[in-house]
C-alpha cells in the first residue's frame, strides 16, 4: 500500500518511519553508496534503503529492499542485522522544513554481494560508487547519518576481516 502525499505528510508529522538500510560490502571491503535524488539527504551519498510498508513482515521487507534497491533476489537469512539507529532530518520528503522534520528508526543490515553499479535502479539515486570506510568517513558529500553507521559497523568490519584473515591462515 503506497501512501498519498497528503497521508505521508500526516504520518511524518505524527510518528517515526521505520526503514531498512543496506550496508553492502564487496570482496575488497568497500561500501556501496548512492547519491540521493530525493529528500531528505538529497545530493548526499547514502547507503541504499527504503521504508518498511504497512503489512510487510520484516522478512518480506528485507527481500523487497534488496529487490527494489539492488535488483538482487536474496534469502533474508543472508543479511545480518548490524544495529538500529535514529535519523533525524529537519526537512520532510518534499524538501520543506517542517515542525519535527522527519524521524526514521533505521534497521541497518549488512550484505556481502557482487553488485554491478551500472545495473542499479536510478529512482532513488542518480549514481553509485564503491567507497572504502576511510573514504566515506572523510568525505563531506557522504551524509552524516550514513557516517553514523560506521562508528558501530566499523568495529564489526574489522572483527569480520580479522576473523576471515585468521581463517585463511
Amino acid at each position: 500500500m503506497e501512501l498519498t502525499e497528503d497521508k505521508l505528510r500526516e504520518v511524518v508529522a505524527l510518528t517515526p518511519l521505520v526503514s531498512i538500510d543496506l550496508l553492502v560490502r564487496d570482496a575488497f571491503g568497500k561500501i556501496l553508496l548512492g547519491r540521493r535524488k530525493n529528500h531528505p539527504a538529497e545530493g548526499y551519498w547514502f547507503v541504499p534503503g527504503r521504508r518498511i510498508r504497512k503489512g510487510e513482515t520484516l522478512q518480506q521487507a528485507l527481500v523487497e529492499t534488496c529487490r527494489e534497491e539492488l535488483h538482487v533476489d536474496t534469502d533474508p537469512d543472508a543479511l545480518r542485522l548490524v544495529d538500529a539507529f535514529d535519523h533525524m532530518y529537519p526537512e520532510i520528503f518534499t524538501g520543506e522544513h517542517a515542525d519535527g522534520g522527519t524521524h526514521y528508526v533505521v534497521l541497518l543490515y549488512e550484505l556481502d554481494a557482487k553488485i554491478d553499479v551500472a545495473r542499479l535502479p536510478l529512482h532513488q539515486h542518480s549514481e553509485y560508487a564503491w567507497m572504502s570506510v576511510e573514504e566515506l568517513l572523510s568525505s563531506d558529500r557522504v551524509h552524516p547519518n550514513a557516517k553514523k553507521f560506521f562508528s558501530a559497523a566499523r568495529v564489526v568490519f574489522l572483527l569480520c576481516l580479522s576473523q576471515e584473515n585468521a581463517n585463511d591462515r
